[in-house]
């Protein structure tokens, strides 16, 4: 997703009354993959045409054109009272969802241990961009137990 995507994404949450966080990644290693874990969307921020920007430089940048946003309520839709708010699953209740699924899909010997390859982390990136709602999670478990009891 694009940083301007990004934005009124922030924007609509903020407007939501739910919480943002913003993680940088570090310049010469980026993040590992268990930070990326808890991400709920990966941000790029188009530098063209300039060679790159240091990470004070993206922070900045970031800083000044979200702040300019919230100011100026750009691409944000208004705040609908007749709306109820959105009850997104936090990201140790998607964990703890995703553990869930590994053992089912251990157990109906859709995903072996021995060779995981890239399975789980694939699964976990597509709930991450999904934003899972807390009764999705539940739904979620259900079919992790079901793969269980098929043991």
């Amino acid at each position: 997703m694009n940083w301007q995507d990004a934005r009124t994404l922030i924007q609509a949450a903020i407007a939501g009354n739910q919480r943002v966080a913003l993680l940088f990644d570090p310049e010469r290693t980026g993040l590992d993959n268990h930070h990326l874990s808890l991400c709920t969307h990966r941000v790029w921020l188009d530098v063209n045409p300039l060679p790159s920007l240091n990470l004070a430089q993206a922070m900045m940048v970031c800083a000044f054109t979200l702040r300019e946003s919230l100011i100026s309520g750009l691409g944000a839709s208004p705040s609908d009272s007749n709306t109820e708010p959105v009850d997104y699953a936090d990201p140790t209740a998607v964990a703890a969802m995703l553990e869930h699924w590994r053992e089912g899909l251990e157990a109906i010997g859709y995903l072996d241990p021995a060779n995981p390859k890239k399975l789980m982390p694939r699964l976990q990136a597509l709930f991450a961009r999904a934003r899972l709602h807390k009764e999705e999670i539940d739904l979620l478990r259900g079919i992790a137990k079901q793969m269980l009891l098929r043991k």
